[in-house]
């Protein structure tokens, strides 16, 4: 077989249509295109203008609910403007009328190309339906964002970092700032739900302008009177902006979460709220990166994910870490964050690294060898406790009746690719955890969540693959994915491409 033929055959096993592929080249260098005249077409409106009055109307019309779905449009026009220094601005024309408002998002509106790819979906319309617990009070949220279920991704943020101060202040600093201007306009104002479609943009009602415009122009100064400050890794300064030059790279930052990663700007030396919807996820994936290894205390994050299972399903359902197993002649050195029953199965939970992830089938094989010696027992860290576990009949669990539950030690939106344990091992992110465990009404109800999965495989997809103890693939994120089929975020917790 000649070399070409072979190259066919190979591209027809793999799925891979060199049209398609063709297809796929010209599409990338139209969008090239079109995204550098956006930039040049945005450049030259925003030149007229004062550049605090651009980013404060670009963010009145990204918080206007009916544009809830057009986030890709708002995260490219807000990243060209703070991209610009100062010295590019004539401030020749101001935007301190409804009608100049209008005139400005009307221009902004017709010279950004659609994004069916990405703005192909339409997140939770809401205006302040969720409070989640920050300062001792419970401050209203966005919960609709392009990260799915944002409190329970703020729970698992807070389980990893609850020993970094300024972790939880820039959290807590970005509840506070949604809070301010939620709270500071009224619900009958931010625009109506119905039908509301995938990338669509409309020009706000003058009555959302005045109120969104005076809440904007505040928040940060109310909520660094309640004693928080603002993290300079998570402001952007004018004419620092995120450059982003083609389709690609645009794309990718959207997909990652990284395309205005900041939570305010400052502006002529005024502080102003960016990406207001998305704050609490910004910070997410601004600490997911700055944690140095050798600063986690491993110990204390096992401690806390006990404590999270404790606090829901209590004693003896749940026994808190951190444990190692041991027998008289052996120990496993890896900690054991909780060990907790779940009907017929007692289940290990392990928090591990994603390097630690290849090891997991050995572990595994590590906990049955010693479960099967059958004098065995859970050592409590820091103590002189040791822990039996007996059935009714007083006889020790047997192997098969050991499961093994990993977290994944991480909390962020951006993608990741993993290989999942080939053993029996259950592989899930944190927030996953979270999610799963939160609405569990008692564990027992955590053997049929895993037969449900199983069950409905061709339905979850890859979506679930993290919850099934087989081998595969699987991008772990919460951020909104394009193409996901109808109902994947609701079955598994995540969408998927």
């Amino acid at each position: 077989m000649g070399k070409k033929s072979r190259m066919k055959r190979e591209r027809r096993e793999q799925g891979i249509n060199p049209l398609h592929a063709l297809g796929r080249c010209d599409f990338t260098n139209d969008m090239d295109i079109a995204l550098r005249q956006a930039r040049e077409d945005l450049q030259n409106i925003y030149a007229q203008y004062n550049p605090y009055d651009v980013v404060l109307s670009l963010e009145v019309s990204h918080l206007w609910l009916p544009n809830i779905s057009a986030h890709v449009t708002h995260h490219l026009a807000l990243g060209v403007a703070l991209s610009m220094h100062s010295e590019q601005f004539t401030r020749a024309k101001g935007i301190d009328s409804y009608d100049e408002f209008c005139e400005f998002v009307t221009q902004i509106y017709r010279v950004i190309p659609s994004f069916p790819s990405l703005e192909d979906f339409v997140p939770e319309p809401d205006w302040g339906d969720i409070r989640l617990s920050s300062d001792d009070e419970y401050r209203a949220v966005f919960y609709g964002c392009a990260v799915e279920r944002i409190p329970d991704f703020v729970e698992a943020f807070r389980l990893i970092y609850a020993d970094h101060a300024d972790a939880l202040d820039d959290m807590a600093c970005a509840i506070a700032l949604q809070n301010c201007v939620i709270s500071n306009i009224s619900r009958d104002v931010v625009g109506s739900v119905d039908n509301i479609s995938s990338g669509h943009r409309e020009v706000p009602s003058v009555l959302f302008w005045q109120t969104c415009r005076a809440a904007l122009s505040t928040a940060c100064i109310a909520v660094q009177s309640l004693g928080h400050k603002f993290s300079p890794q998570l402001t952007i300064e004018q004419g620092h902006g995120p450059s982003l030059a083609t389709w690609t790279q645009f794309g990718d930052a959207v997909m990652e979460g990284t395309s205005l990663a900041a939570t305010t700007a400052l502006i002529d030396g005024k502080r102003l709220p960016v990406s207001l919807r998305n704050a609490t996820s910004v910070v997410i994936d601004a600490w997911a990166t700055r944690v140095a290894a050798a600063s986690v205390d491993f110990v204390g994050r096992c401690r806390r994910i006990g404590s999270f299972l404790l606090r829901r399903f209590g004693d003896p359902t749940v026994c808190q870490g951190p444990l190692r197993l041991v027998s008289r002649k052996s120990r496993i050195d890896r900690h054991i964050a909780a060990v907790c029953r779940a009907g017929k199965r007692i289940y290990l939970v392990a928090l591990v690294s994603i390097d630690e992830i290849p090891a997991l089938d050995a572990f595994e094989h590590q906990v049955h060898s010693l479960v099967a010696s059958g004098d065995w027992a859970f050592h409590l860290e820091d103590s002189n406790q040791y822990i039996e576990l007996r059935n009714a009949d007083g006889s020790p669990p047997s192997s098969a009746e050991i499961g093994i539950l990993a977290i994944l030690d991480r909390v962020a939106t951006s993608w990741l690719s993993i290989k999942t344990p080939k053993g029996g091992t259950r592989l899930l992110s944190l927030p996953d955890f979270v999610s799963i465990f939160d609405s569990l009404s008692d564990t027992d109800e955590l053997e049929r969540f895993w037969s449900f999965v199983e069950q409905h495989d061709s339905l979850l997809g890859p979506s679930a693959a993290s919850a099934r103890p087989e081998t595969r693939l699987c991008r772990c994120n919460g951020r909104s994915q394009p193409g996901a089929p109808p109902g994947t975020a609701r079955l598994a917790n995540r969408r998927f491409i």
